[in-house]
């Protein structure tokens, strides 16, 4: 979807997402616009909840820098009704 600038998969009620691993801009942010209030939003490879903030249609993430590693992350986004 065009909401993100991280690339993306969707299935069913669920968006994957695959944050940047760019050394340079690793620990920005992951802004989602246009969309409804997620449910539940988890780094699949720890299952730990990543933090984040939603307001007036945006979701802001971040993942903690402890929970980051080299490899390709994925933060999947369950969401309540539709986006």
């Amino acid at each position: 979807p065009d909401q993100c600038e991280q690339p993306v998969t969707v299935a069913q009620d669920a968006w994957y997402v695959f944050p940047d691993t760019d050394p340079e801009t690793f620990d920005q942010p992951i802004v989602i616009s246009n969309v409804g209030k997620p449910a539940s939003i988890k780094l699949l490879r720890t299952g730990v909840k990543v933090p984040h903030e939603f307001a007036e249609g945006t979701l802001t993430l971040s993942i903690p820098p402890d929970q980051r590693t080299d490899l390709p992350d994925v933060v999947k986004i369950k969401w309540k009704g539709s986006r």
